[in-house]
């Protein structure tokens, strides 16, 4: 039988073929890795089969560092080209479909140890297993061939498919453990015990949940995957209306696996099973989590003019569904019943190509400790498209009052294409037109609503506004000036420039730093493959653009609103690496950039990718330098 061979394509392009999956890998983000892609293909399945109730089946061994999904949707096609990196057909044109059979699924395969597929159409049913693809980077690699077609199932599923795979074991960098460590810092970034971590603890002791992990684990998903789907919640997509996706986890010890913070959530449980429904997650749901003596209001007062309507309320939600033009145009329309001049100047524009666009709009207002306590992560300004959360920031830079910036909840889904990654609208000219509107919106109605609702903000207290320096974690290094760990990127700055000074780090000249230009700093520097020192520059072009950071990742947000351009954009320095769960752009080892090995600038171990269109950002991580000098001093006290 014809066979063909998963890990080369053609003879002439194996290289280059090997070279793009590494690339792909490194820039999806271990949830997408984990979970993500695998729930998108199971729901994607379910939105084309008939409409009728359907269910998705997760079962998450973290011993194994296993995941199976099941649905009963469409089966996958008995089509093996599927497997290569790029192969099979978009399905275009399907707005409520959340991806395509593309790049994901194969991110899964070429991350797992053993990976099996399971499908079952009209056209019958096969199975077929994978093993050791993550070692595809091995010389000689595995044997990863298989058929033209998929062998038949001896014991075939009623219907739809069933993807299983498993993560290799002692591995550099472990998706599963990543995963797990996102979840948390992303849904309880004030620890287990405040903010969302006192909803979790009540949902668990009124038998919403066998743990907190499970109710975290909802969350999550529902907000930052594509088990939140902004559409369903707003009644517009009936094939999910009756999808219910059940989950099962196994972990025999969570603590020794995964920390004792993470450990603590599973509350002793070893094996646990609950059920969520797919969809965008909102206070309206976890208020129902605790008891009617601590639940918040829930209201849903219209805004008047101008947003003045609505007075303070101690303890409650203000949460408005918009879906029509005359709606959203009032979220625009003053006190005065007119559109102030900004608003004035661009509704024509917003009436043409925007309004048609939107989907709806589910605008929550609230006091920030109660969405800290009620949300995952607190408040967020969320564009959506056809239901799918995207990685688009959306900064409020007018209104009088920036205060109240944290005091709502926005989401504006919209009808738009996403881009290859799934991350974000490929049309630009439309999220400029949602980043103003909802400037807009914000500077007419609803900062003024927010005031009226929570009251004035108070001030922090004297412990807040202190930052207590001698409590910061200690270099380590008694000859360094610098004596503490970075909290500021102006301590970042610092502690490189001391570093350049003592010669721990070489190759490097600066002509200064700047607040008015869009980089911090304009550079000369000597990278590894330069046999002579850099000529004298002509010009600002021939500088080196960089930018410094406490968290490389926080530079993410930066590029995703497109403040800053990655093909300009040359090195950043920063203390540490930090957490991201971008589409869009990825960490990876310089070893695997297009920069090694004679461009890469001293001390650079990382690089950031853009996905999109492959430019690269060198990273040079002051933590990775001041740890091996550290090493060094102690192998010499020795």
């Amino acid at each position: 039988m014809e066979s063909l061979d998963l890990l080369n394509p053609s003879a002439e392009l194996r290289e280059n073929y090997l070279h793009q999956l590494k690339q792909t890998i490194s820039a999806y983000n271990p949830t997408q890795i984990v979970l993500g892609e695998a729930l998108q293909n199971a729901i994607d399945a379910i939105v084309e089969a008939d409409g009728t109730a359907h269910e998705i089946t997760i079962h998450l061994d973290l011993d194994k560092k296993s995941v199976k999904v099941t649905d009963t949707g469409v089966g996958f096609p008995n089509n093996p080209k599927l497997l290569f990196l790029g192969g099979g057909t978009k399905r275009d044109g399907n707005p409520r479909l959340f991806g395509f059979v593309g790049v994901g699924i194969k991110v899964v395969l070429f991350s797992s140890k053993k990976f099996s597929i399971r499908g079952r159409s009209n056209e019958g049913a096969f199975c077929y297993e994978i093993s050791d693809a993550y070692q595809f980077e091995k010389d000689p690699p595995p044997n990863l061939q298989v058929p033209s077609q998929f062998p038949n199932d001896l014991s075939p599923l009623k219907k739809g498919t069933e993807v299983y795979y498993q993560f290799p074991s002692h591995v550099a960098y472990d998706p599963v453990e990543q995963f797990m460590q996102n979840m948390h810092a992303q849904c309880l970034p004030q620890g287990n015990d405040s903010g969302f971590g006192k909803t979790l603890k009540s949902a668990v002791k009124r038998g919403f949940y066998e743990n907190r992990f499970a109710g975290l684990m909802e969350a999550f998903l529902r907000r930052h995957t594509y088990a939140g789907d902004v559409l369903n919640y707003l009644g517009k997509k009936k094939d999910l209306g009756d999808t219910a996706i059940k989950i099962n986890v196994t972990c025999s010890d969570p603590s020794a696996a995964f920390g004792e913070e993470i450990g603590d959530l599973f509350d002793g449980k070893t094996k646990f099973s609950f059920e969520i429904r797919p969809k965008y997650l909102l206070v309206s749901d976890t208020c129902n989590w605790v008891s009617q003596q601590n639940r918040p209001g829930l209201y849903d007062e219209a805004l008047g003019r101008g947003g003045e309507n609505l007075t303070r309320t101690w303890k409650g939600f203000n949460f408005r569904r918009y879906f029509d033009r005359e709606d959203y145009e009032k979220l625009v329309t003053d006190k005065h019943g007119a559109f102030p001049k900004t608003v004035g100047e661009s509704i024509k524009e917003y009436r043409e190509k925007l309004f048609p666009r939107i989907n709806g709009i589910l605008l929550t207002i609230g006091h920030i400790p109660l969405f800290e306590e009620f949300l995952p992560g607190g408040s967020q300004r969320v564009i959506s498209v056809n239901g799918v959360a995207t990685t688009h920031a959306i900064d409020l830079t007018r209104g009088r009052n920036q205060a109240y910036v944290r005091c709502f909840d926005l989401v504006i889904d919209v009808n738009a294409q996403l881009n290859y990654g799934k991350s974000q609208l490929t049309d630009t000219h439309l999220v400029h037109r949602i980043r103003r509107f909802v400037n807009d919106a914000y500077a007419t109605t609803i900062q003024t609503a927010a005031s009226g609702w929570v009251g004035r903000i108070t001030p922090p207290g004297p412990e807040e506004q202190y930052d207590f320096f001698l409590r910061r974690e200690s270099l380590g290094i008694p000859e360094l000036v610098v004596k503490k760990v970075p909290k500021d990127e102006n301590d970042v700055i610092a502690l490189f420039f001391e570093l350049l000074g003592r010669e721990y780090l070489t190759g490097y000249q600066s002509f200064g730093l700047s607040q008015m230009e869009p980089y911090d700093g304009r550079f000369l520097i000597r990278r590894s493959g330069d046999k002579s020192p850099p000529l004298v520059p002509a010009d600002d072009r021939q500088l080196q653009a960089i930018e410094f950071k406490v968290t490389a990742s926080s530079l993410i947000r930066d590029l995703e609103r497109e403040a800053k351009d990655p093909r300009e954009l040359k090195l950043v320095i920063a203390w540490d690496e930090g957490n991201s769960n971008s589409d869009q752009f990825g960490f990876a080892d310089i070893e695997h950039s297009m920069y090694y090995e004679n461009l890469v600038y001293p001390g650079v171990t990382r690089y950031l990718q853009n996905t999109k269109s492959g430019a690269q950002i060198q990273v040079l991580l002051l933590k990775s330098v001041v740890d091996s000098i550290r090493e060094k001093q102690s192998g010499d006290e020795r």
